[in-house]
């Protein structure tokens, strides 16, 4: 568990999540959400419904983390639910590369660069604002992850208008 402590403080601002290792008490968490977003982004067909379903995992996260409601707990399923909605975005990817012309696949491409690079700034702007403070990790890691969350919506727009 201190080393559990250690690590979260040693990340001041969110990492990529392709670079957060889960620690092993929240494996099962992990797997167990990124089940639950694939289930309620197959029975959804809409931005809103497709956001909300992306969003919905930290409270998720929170609510069956050993670590619960604390800054650790925070800190720790920030990371965590970054890592669901990544790979997440990866599939998307996947399936939007197959199907979109190379024009459109190109313009994609250049669009999804452009929004990484937003996001990590916007991420490490959110984690600055508390600079110091208990709380600054996990507000990089709440910006991220709403950032993630719309873009996975956005993504399975994207690939609903190719087909």
């Amino acid at each position: 568990m201190k080393t559990l402590s250690v690590m979260v403080m040693l990340w001041s601002s969110p990492v990529s999540a392709q670079e957060y290792g889960t620690p092993s008490d929240h494996q099962h968490i992990e797997v167990f959400l990124s089940t639950q977003l694939t289930t309620c982004l197959r029975k959804n067909h809409g931005f809103e419904s497709d956001s909300m379903c992306a969003s919905s995992l930290f409270d998720t996260c929170t609510d069956i983390s050993p670590h619960g409601e604390t800054t650790a707990g925070f800190s720790i399923c920030g990371g965590v639910v970054s890592n669901v909605l990544d790979r997440e975005m990866n599939v998307i990817w996947s399936m939007i590369k197959q199907k979109a012309s190379p024009t459109e696949y190109a313009e994609t491409l250049a669009s999804q660069r452009n929004w990484l690079g937003f996001r990590k700034t916007e991420s490490a702007a959110a984690t600055r604002r508390y600079a110091g403070g208990s709380m600054s990790a996990y507000s990089g890691w709440i910006r991220y992850n709403q950032l993630s969350s719309n873009r996975v919506a956005r993504l399975r727009e994207l690939h609903r208008e190719l087909e």
